[in-house]
C-alpha cells in the first residue's frame, strides 16, 4: 500500500469549466452519441437506441464491441468470447499491430444493472482481445471483479486493465518472458478505478467513480450488508447514494502515483485524461464534460 504523503494532491478541483458538446471541437477528438443495441428490443438497425453514456474518448457497446464508421454504418465484430455472450463490453483500446483489447465488465449483468454485480462481490469480469485479421476473440484474463478501463502500454509490452471492486489496476504481459502472466501495476488506490488513459506523456490517468467512504468499506468487508443494499435497489428502484469525492489519479510508467485531483461534490467520474494544459473528466451518469487547466491548478504536495 502506497503512503498518501508521497504523491502530490489537490482536495478540491477549482476553476471548473463545464463545456457542452458544442465545444467538443476543443478537446480534439471525435465525441459523438452512438448508437447501440439496446437489450430490450430486436437486434437490428431500425430498432437500435441512442447511448448516452459518455465513456470518454471510446465507443463501448452493451452488448459487444462494435465498429462504426464515419457516416454512422455500425458492425458488430464480436458479441462472445468461449461461447459466453457479452453483458457489458467496458472499455477497449488499440494496439500499433491493429490488436483490440477491451473489458467485459461482467458476462452476467448488464449496464442497468451493475451496482447489482458490484455488491454482489463475484468475478464475472473478463480481459479479452479481437484480432481483426482473424476475427477471432480470445479470452486473455477470467473471474475479475469488475473489469473495467484498458490501457495498452506505450512499448507495446503490455495492457493495464482497472478492476473496480478490488481498487486496483493489474498488467497484462503481452509479450516477453512475462507473456500471458498478471501481475498489480498498482493496487489500494484511494477509490474505485474506472477507466485510465495514457497521456503520450509518460502518464496514465486513473478515473476514481468515488472514494472509498466508510459505508463502501462495510459494504465490500461484509457480504449482507451488500444483500441489504441489492435488495433496496430492487425493491425501491434506488439505493443510498454512497459515492463522494470522485477525480482522478496520475500514476508513472511504473504504476507510483504523481497527482490526485478530487472534489467531495464529485461523484461517478469515468474517465479523465490530460491534452495539452487540460485535463478533461468524463462522467457516466451527467451530460457534459469537465475541464481543468493543471497547469493553472495545480496538484500541491501534501504536507
Amino acid at each position: 500500500m502506497y503512503n498518501a504523503s508521497t504523491y502530490a494532491v489537490n482536495y478540491c478541483i477549482i476553476g471548473l469549466s463545464w463545456i457542452g458538446f458544442d465545444d467538443v471541437e476543443a478537446i480534439r477528438a471525435k465525441i459523438a452519441y452512438v448508437k447501440c443495441i439496446s437489450q430490450e428490443e430486436e437486434a437490428t438497425c431500425e430498432s437500435d437506441t441512442i447511448c448516452r453514456f459518455l465513456l470518454w474518448l471510446r465507443v463501448i457497446p452493451f452488448v459487444g464491441l462494435l465498429k462504426i464508421s464515419e457516416d454512422g454504418t455500425v458492425e458488430l465484430l464480436t458479441d462472445e468470447a468461449e461461447g459466453v455472450k457479452f453483458k457489458l463490453t467496458d472499455c477497449v483500446d488499440v494496439a500499433q499491430n491493429g490488436m483490440l483489447y477491451f473489458t467485459d465488465a461482467s458476462h452476467k449483468y448488464s449496464l442497468k444493472d451493475f451496482t447489482s454485480d458490484i455488491l454482489g462481490g463475484r468475478p464475472h469480469g473478463r480481459l479479452t482481445s479481437y484480432n481483426p485479421t482473424t476475427k477471432e476473440t480470445e479470452v486473455l484474463v477470467h473471474n475479475l471483479y469488475f473489469a473495467n478501463g484498458v490501457a495498452v502500454s506505450p512499448d507495446q509490452n503490455f495492457v493495464v486493465l482497472c478492476e473496480t471492486v478490488m481498487r486496483r489496476c493489474r498488467k497484462y504481459y503481452l509479450q516477453g518472458s512475462k507473456k500471458g502472466s498478471v501481475e498489480n501495476f498498482i493496487d489500494h488506490l484511494p477509490g474505485f478505478p474506472d477507466n485510465i488513459r495514457y497521456d503520450g506523456e509518460g502518464q496514465y490517468w486513473i478515473a476514481l467513480a468515488t472514494e472509498v467512504t466508510p459505508f463502501w468499506d462495510l459494504a465490500l468487508r461484509y457480504p449482507f450488508i451488500r444483500k441489504v443494499l441489492a435488495i433496496v435497489k430492487r425493491c425501491a428502484a434506488g439505493r443510498p447514494h454512497m459515492e463522494k469525492n470522485a477525480g482522478v489519479l496520475a500514476v508513472n510508467l511504473n504504476g507510483e502515483p504523481t497527482a490526485h485531483y478530487s472534489d467531495p461534490e464529485l461523484f461517478l467520474i469515468s474517465s479523465g485524461i490530460k491534452i495539452g494544459n487540460y485535463l478533461y473528466c468524463g462522467s457516466i451518469v451527467n451530460p457534459y464534460i469537465i475541464r481543468l487547466d493543471v497547469h493553472q491548478h495545480p496538484a500541491l504536495p501534501t504536507t
